[in-house]
């Protein structure tokens, strides 16, 4: 009983962990596009503001030295990272979620 019990608490802690890896975000706000030119100006600024705010938990992007969190920040470079479209990540970056802060009162829209 005691075993049956033990693998329970296991499957439902594996289950929680693996929603907890799922970042869903609303259709709607996918759809958001950048409203700013990718030049070689909001570059710099990106870069700045990436080292200022982002660097801390995601590391340098392409390195992969990125802080070992649950879930995990991940490398800005990664194929998965990559996948966002605009809106998503600039939901994910205005909202925050469970370790990472939500930038919408630290950073301005056109920051984010």
């Amino acid at each position: 009983m005691q075993k049956f019990i033990l693998n329970i608490a296991f499957i439902l802690l594996f289950a929680s962990f693996a929603k907890a890896q799922e970042w869903v975000v609303p259709e709607d706000k996918k759809a958001r596009l950048s409203t700013f030119p990718f030049d070689a100006e909001t570059r710099k600024t990106g870069e700045r503001l990436f080292a200022l705010n982002c660097m801390s938990c995601h590391g340098t992007p392409g390195k992969d030295n990125y802080l070992r969190l649950v879930p995990p920040p991940g490398d800005p470079a990664s194929a998965d990272f990559q996948e966002n479209k605009d809106g998503e990540i600039f939901y994910k970056v205005s909202i925050g979620r469970q370790q990472m802060p939500a930038f919408r009162s630290v950073l301005s829209t056109e920051e984010i």
